[in-house]
């Protein structure tokens, strides 16, 4: 996952063509919790260990789910 600004950051997973599943600290100050939208555009790459070959994606700015530690009860914070 890359954005205009940044060398690459993370991996993840392309779901049914149409989602990108990733850890939260990979997007975590890439977005406005309020809002659920990114900041700026983000690209994700797949496939390029292949010799450099593979699919790249423009992600929509629209965060799904976003999970990225536990609140004071010791349950995951999911927004």
């Amino acid at each position: 996952m890359t954005s205009k600004e940044s060398a690459p950051r993370g991996t993840g997973f392309l779901l049914f063509d149409r989602f990108v599943l990733t850890n939260g600290h990979v997007i975590e100050h890439k977005f406005d919790k309020e809002t659920r939208k990114l900041y700026n555009t983000v690209t994700a790459k797949f496939g390029y260990e292949d010799q450099g070959v593979g699919k790249e994606l423009q992600v929509k700015d629209h965060i799904v789910a976003y999970c990225h530690g536990k609140d004071d009860a010791g349950k995951l914070c999911w927004n």
